[in-house]
């Protein structure tokens, strides 16, 4: 599951060109096999998420990344969840 919160604030034409206020977005892999495979799905979502973005017409930019892996006990095993907090700025694509 991939939950996201990616909608700016405000947006910013070329008339406007005041601060960007940095949108915070939180990604997840889901639970998966191993560390590179959790990576690997994280790395997926952000590039998807990014795409999204770009294809509405807005400009991200990332300005800050965050990247954790969160290590959980499934019976003998373990599952691995990659989650990512990414601060992203928009411009309006031109």
């Amino acid at each position: 599951m991939i939950d996201t919160v990616t909608a700016p604030d405000r947006t910013f034409s070329r008339e406007h060109r005041g601060p960007r206020v940095p949108t915070p977005t939180y990604l997840s892999s889901g639970p998966q096999n191993s560390v590179d495979a959790a990576m690997a799905a994280l790395s997926d979502a952000v590039e998807r998420t990014l795409q999204e973005d770009l294809a509405q017409g807005m400009v991200p930019t990332v300005e800050q990344m965050s990247v954790s892996v969160v290590v959980r006990p499934v019976g003998s095993a373990e599952d691995f969840t990659a989650v990512a907090l990414l601060l992203l700025s928009y411009a309006h694509a031109s």
